[in-house]
Parts: structure tokens; C-alpha cells; sequence
């Protein structure tokens, strides 16, 4: 009568001439003895556990599971408003946020409500990757943020990689980089980009910034991911490279002091890059879709 045709307690107590505190001792003595059985089958508790069996294999403050869309771009959304509702949540007055590029940083950015009225400044953690459609680049992403968060928006419009550590030499003595790198470290949190590395030869397929020495030279390390233009082999090693002196990004040490480093990942492709950046320890925040978290838990 209760679980399968929904009467209540005092209807059962009136049609079996008992009193309601009886039927109640009833009830629960049929789940005492297994008569009834009462499961819970709702994706939250079970990204729960997915989640928490990740933040304890690699030692993050949180993980934080979005359902996968059918389509792609819906779930890059959703991990943004995701990433946004992080933010909100954890940013107070005063706050440095650092930025990196990427698709779900820019959605995140469309989706930041600042409600609360809170003033965060922001900082370029990196150089620019693109000169058209720069919309996910760090450059626009720093402006931004630092607009929906009403603060002032540090940026230095150069390359992530030059031509030569000379020229990076040179621009790292220019005020305009250093009054921007100089605030690199009183970043309080960090949106850091997860991606994949493409090394292959072809101008087609190979990163815009690299050129085919620099392809060949990833390949010999076997770089799998990048994040803040560092790369990174599937151990989770920073691979040491000569680009790496032509970079023009925070340095791993200065982002690993950073309290708060928010990784995202979308696909059951980014398993390998994001395995590594995990293991590579630069992150204290991850924030996936449920198709790569039940990948990344079946590794642990």
C-alpha cells in the first residue's frame, strides 16, 4: 500500500484498523529484514564517488563532475557555467585571478553573474597563441573576466613563444612585460587550459606558434599536453626542451605556489593529456565531463 500504491501512513492506519505508529514500525521493520529494498539511482551519488576517488588519487581540494550533452559545444558549456559558478563562489574582493586560453575559459567567461557586486583584478598567465578569432586567447579571456568581475585586466600582447631566447630576453626586461609578470605572483586562483599536444609534422595539424624543429624536438620528448604553454609526457614530467626558453608564460614554479589552479577537460580523447597534467601535480582543481571522469577513474 505505502511503496507501490502510494497511500499514506494514516490512510493504511484507518483501512487496517491499526494505529499510524504501528504501520510506521512496520515499514521499517520490512527494511530491516529485506522485505523492501530502497536504491538510489541518481547520477549525483555516483559522480560523488567517481569524484572523490580522483581528488584522493591525485591529491585535488575538489573535482566536480558536469553531465555530457550529445552535442559537443553543449557540454562546453555547461563545463564552463560550471567553471563561472567556481569562481563566484570562491573569489572575494580584492582576489587576483590569473588566466590562461581555451574554449571552456571563454565560456566560462560568458557565464561569470557577478551578483555579489565582488572587484577581482586579473593577470595574463601566458602569451597569445592566435591573431584571428582570438575570442578563447588569453589576451581577450584577461579583458574579459576582469570586465564581468568589475576589476582591471592585466595583459601583454605578445607571443607565447618567440623567435629566440635573445628577443624573450629582451621583452622580459620591457615595462610593459614586467609590470604584467610582476603580478604573477599574487595570483590567487589560476583558470588553467588542459589540451592536447599535436606534434605532427604537417603545418596542417601542428600548433600555429611551432615550428617543425620545435615538433620534432616535443616528439623526441614525448610531449602529450600542454597547459600554460609547458609541456608535459604522459608521466606527467616537464619535458625539458629548448622552447622552453623562448616562453613567455608564468613559470611552473610561480604556478605551483598559486592556491587555487583549476583545470578543465572535455572528451574521452583528452584522457592521455589530462592524466598527465594530473600527475604533473599542477592542478589543485579539476572539472570534467562524465564521460573522461569515469575514464580517469578506471585508471586509478
Amino acid at each position: 500500500m505505502y511503496y507501490l500504491d502510494g497511500m499514506s501512513q494514516n490512510d493504511i492506519a484507518v483501512q487496517m484498523h491499526m494505529s499510524r505508529s504501528n504501520i510506521s514500525r512496520l515499514l521499517s521493520k520490512s527494511i530491516e529484514t529485506g522485505i523492501v529494498q530502497i536504491s538510489i539511482n541518481d547520477s549525483r551519488f555516483i559522480h560523488l564517488d567517481v569524484a572523490r576517488r580522483i581528488a584522493k588519487k591525485y591529491n585535488l581540494q575538489d573535482v566536480i563532475i558536469v553531465n555530457s550533452r550529445s552535442e559537443e559545444d553543449r557540454t562546453y558549456r555547461k563545463i564552463g557555467e560550471a567553471v563561472a559558478e567556481y569562481l563566484i563562489e570562491h573569489v572575494q574582493n580584492g582576489m587576483m585571478l590569473g588566466i590562461t586560453r581555451g574554449r571552456i575559459n571563454y565560456h566560462a567567461s560568458q557565464a561569470i553573474r557577478n551578483t555579489r557586486g565582488i572587484k577581482v583584478n586579473t593577470v595574463q598567465l601566458m602569451g597569445c597563441t592566435v591573431n584571428t578569432s582570438p575570442n578563447s586567447d588569453s589576451y581577450i579571456l584577461t579583458e574579459n573576466f576582469a570586465r564581468r568581475l568589475n576589476g582591471i585586466g592585466h595583459v601583454m600582447p605578445v607571443p607565447l613563444m618567440l623567435k629566440s631566447k635573445q628577443l624573450r630576453d629582451q621583452l622580459l626586461r620591457e615595462p610593459l612585460c614586467q609590470n604584467v609578470m610582476e603580478k604573477y605572483s599574487s595570483v590567487d586562483i589560476a583558470l588553467m587550459d588542459i589540451h592536447s599536444l599535436r606534434v605532427r609534422l604537417s603545418s596542417q595539424f601542428r600548433e600555429s606558434w611551432l615550428t617543425e624543429a620545435d615538433s620534432l624536438q616535443l616528439s623526441e620528448v614525448q610531449a602529450v599536453a600542454t597547459s600554460c604553454g609547458h609541456y608535459f609526457n604522459n608521466q606527467g614530467i616537464p619535458c625539458n626542451a629548448g622552447i622552453n626558453d623562448r616562453l613567455m608564460a608564468a613559470d611552473l614554479e610561480t604556478l605551483r605556489s598559486v592556491p587555487v589552479r583549476i583545470g578543465t577537460a572535455i572528451g574521452v580523447n583528452m584522457l592521455e593529456p589530462t592524466l598527465s597534467i594530473l600527475r604533473s601535480q599542477l592542478l589543485t582543481v579539476l572539472i570534467v565531463d562524465e564521460g573522461l571522469a569515469f575514464d580517469l577513474s578506471s585508471k586509478i
